[in-house]
């Protein structure tokens, strides 16, 4: 390399040769690092990277975790054609490397790069200048509720300032912008002086434990004596726990005492009742959460505090702030929880445990499980429906009963005479057989011998089977004939005269009984054209006639089999007529009659209910009354809850309504003394009673003549018959024997021995 003081760039242009050799001589750029290549000028060479130094670790990864900051400085360094090579975030050091992108396409390329790497760094330490770092030390023993405060901060920038918490060495590290780190920092310093100042005053708290009972912690729960005990003493914690039965306080001692004080002068108002004694279902009814849950609103809509006790011997104890809040809880507790016994018979309780009887419960506990409906068998003979709602009492014990009517094994025994058995197996071969597959579908077997009629299956079916096979028995008719000829017994019993009587039975459908003077007494003998059935379907067993003329009759029997105008039915709420009379009325009246019911209820309110104490009249399909009045009677609750009122107005309207439509007998039967629970005595009172006072009230004028009031039971109707002597006299009622729905038979003549010979004829109408 020659040196020229002046025109270097002459000399190159010339030629140069040494030993005939040519020679290229350039010029050399010493702020380039090299000589010319061309001859325009130098060629521009990339710049190498230069080192930012003595970078706070913590403002690096503070840029790498705020996009926002981290742009912003990359912005500032591409102003000088400066980018930044980002460490990863687990390799960050005290220093950062930054590339040049100048290129000899930038005006003042060569000029730039003299100063580039000053620049960067010049630019690079402004902006970190902006930024800082607080470390922050605590004590171990502060870390965690400076920690649990530290998650609520609210930091007002949260671009501008990042918080890193070192748990190893109990630091907390703030980064960020010098204003915004230091708001925050000032916030931890007093989250700090706070936390210490927490810690100071519970070296000073004592925590005492006080027992009490069960139902002493539950008033106090009720009462809210925790809030207010905080409410009123700053920093004092009152805490429950009622498996050990102890209430827990935590605080300045003298906190804690005058809270104990205030805990026992609220104690010494507790006062309690007994509620009673109650079976073990209605214990364990009561401890099922939702059970206890709807008792609970019931008495909080009372506006009475009431809370129970379980004691010895199932007495359910009842604890309130007066005596007379106690009594007020008791009832409304025993008004929440009903307990409705259904009696069973016999043949009834083996179905008591078996899988149809637990599946069967499942559902209807299923179905009412907004009503919190539990069935528990309380013995071989009692079956218990527990249920919070009073209104659906009738209903659920109409369910349970269907069950057994639909399940258990029944079996009836029907007596004829030989005669009738007989017409049955020869000439009514095809009815029997089609009613024995009908049977046979419901459970259900009928065998008929030469003894009697066998029916056996569950109750329903049992009871349906029976009463067509009473149908077919009352449309056989009998003739007599008595024939009175010399050789005539002799003639009729003789091989060739049994085969004649054989010919004539088969010709003419019909069953010959032959029967002479010295013949048993084995058959009845009827009238011509008598029906011979000899199973009553009612019996009158009292009478009395009103001052007005109105005659009052009493009948043991089937109510749907009277001769009358109207038929009163016990219905429950909904008109679902699943139990009890109800069902036998649609049984024998058709669907139709359900159809309409259902119709009128979906129609009347949103609640698809009646009332206690309304009717609906509807249709009586295919009985043989003119009108039914469905009358919605009480549930018995006690006697105190206006069940006599409801009673009798629907005696009252089921009169009412018969006299509108002109119609002039009406049979009832004994309203709610079924399944509804209402005792029978109470009952049959209140039913005679309100005919007497609706009699008295229309006297002669009422088109009404002939009132019946029914039940399949002989006690029940006896009381009927008491509560009419009660309100009529005795002397006005008359009570009869052997009246039935049926016309008795003739008594039987005697002869002399061979005196005559008759033959009894049985057919069909």
């Amino acid at each position: 390399m020659v040196v020229f003081d002046l025109g270097a760039l002459k000399v190159c242009n010339r030629e140069h040769k040494v030993e005939g050799q040519i020679l290229k001589v350039q010029v050399y750029y010493e702020c380039l690092g090299q000589a010319s290549i061309d001859d325009d000028g130098p060629k521009f060479k990339s710049l190498k990277p230069t080192v930012i130094p003595n970078i706070d670790p913590k403002m690096i990864e503070f840029l790498l975790n705020s996009e926002t900051n981290k742009v912003a400085f990359e912005k500032q360094l591409s102003h000088h054609y400066a980018v930044v090579e980002w460490p990863d975030i687990k390799e960050i050091k005290d220093k950062l490397d930054v590339n040049c992108t100048l290129t000899e396409e930038v005006k003042d390329c060569r000029k730039l790069a003299k100063t580039w790497a000053k620049t960067v760094k010049t630019e690079a330490e402004k902006f970190f200048s902006m930024l800082t770092v607080k470390e922050i030390q605590t004590l171990q023993e502060s870390w965690d509720d400076v920690m649990k405060q530290l998650r609520e901060l609210n930091i007002s920038n949260p671009e501008s300032v990042a918080i890193k918490v070192v748990k190893e060495d109990c630091k907390i590290v703030i980064v960020g912008h010098k204003m915004p780190v230091d708001e925050v920092a000032e916030k931890v310093e007093i989250i700090m002086k706070d936390v210490a100042a927490e810690q100071d005053r519970k070296k000073l708290q004592v925590t005492e434990e006080v027992g009490l009972k069960h139902f002493q912690l539950l008033v106090l729960l009720y009462l809210h004596f925790l809030d207010k005990m905080k409410k009123e003493f700053e920093g004092l914690i009152v805490q429950v726990n009622m498996k050990k039965h102890i209430m827990i306080f935590t605080g300045m001692s003298s906190h804690v005492n005058a809270a104990k004080v205030k805990m026992f002068e609220q104690i010494q108002e507790i006062t309690g009742v007994t509620a009673g004694k109650f079976s073990d279902g209605y214990i364990e009814f009561l401890k099922i959460p939702e059970v206890k849950t709807y008792v609970g609103r019931q008495l909080k809509q009372e506006g009475v505090l009431g809370v129970w006790n379980f004691q010895e011997g199932n007495i359910i104890m009842m604890y309130s702030l007066s005596d007379e809040g106690a009594v007020t809880a008791c009832d409304v507790l025993k008004k929440s929880v009903i307990e409705a016994p259904i009696t069973l018979e016999v043949k009834q309780s083996a179905l008591l445990g078996t899988e149809i009887w637990n599946d069967e419960v499942k559902t209807v506990e299923l179905e009412y499980q907004k009503a919190l409906v539990k069935i528990l068998v309380a013995d071989s003979k009692t079956v218990v429906i527990y249920q919070t709602s009073a209104e659906d009492e009738g209903l659920m014990k109409e369910k349970v009963t269907d069950i057994f009517y639909r399940h258990a094994t029944s079996e009836e025994k029907i007596q004829l005479p030989s005669s009738e058995l007989r017409l049955l197996q020869e000439q009514y071969q095809t009815e029997i057989s089609t009613l024995q597959q009908q049977c046979a579908k419901n459970g259900v077997t009928l065998n008929i011998d030469n003894i009697r009629v066998l029916i056996q299956g569950n109750l329903n079916g049992v009871k349906d089977a029976k009463q067509k096979i009473d149908g077919i028995v009352r449309s056989f008719c009998r003739k007599k004939y008595t024939m009175k000829k010399a050789g005539i017994v002799k003639h009729m019993t003789s091989e060739q005269g049994k085969i004649k009587i054989s010919q004539v039975e088969k010709r003419n459908k019909v069953v010959v009984h032959l029967q002479t003077s010295e013949d048993s007494d084995d058959e009845d003998h009827r009238d011509q054209a008598q029906p011979i059935s000899q199973r009553k379907t009612y019996t009158e067993t009292a009478m009395c006639t009103t001052p007005s003329g109105q005659t009052i009759i009493t009948v043991v029997g089937d109510i749907t089999e009277l001769d009358v105008d109207v038929i009163v039915n016990a219905a429950n709420k909904e008109l679902q007529h699943v139990g009890g009379l109800a069902k036998v009325i649609v049984d024998k009246g058709g669907k139709s009659i359900q159809k309409e019911c259902d119709d009128y209820v979906s129609a009347k309110n949103r609640n698809k209910k009646m009332y206690e104490g309304e009717i609906f009249c509807s249709s009586p399909g295919k009985l043989n009354c003119k009108m039914i009045s469905h009358a919605v009677g009480p549930v018995w609750q006690g006697g105190n809850h206006r069940e006599e009122e409801f009673l009798g107005e629907c005696i009252q309207a089921s009169l009412e309504k018969t006299e509108d439509k002109k119609y002039k007998s009406i049979a009832f039967p004994a309203l709610c003394a079924g399944v509804f629970g209402y005792p029978v005595k109470k009952a049959t009172k209140v039913i005679i009673e309100s005919i007497r006072d609706y009699i008295r009230a229309n006297g002669s004028d009422t088109v009404i003549q002939r009132i019946y009031v029914c039940d399949v039971k002989e006690d029940t109707v006896a009381d009927f018959i008491s509560a009419l002597e009660r309100f009529y006299g005795a002397d006005s009622v008359q009570k009869q024997r052997g009246r039935s729905g049926f016309v008795s038979s003739p008594q039987r003549r005697r002869h002399g021995m061979n005196d005559y010979f008759s033959c009894d004829v049985d057919t069909y109408n």
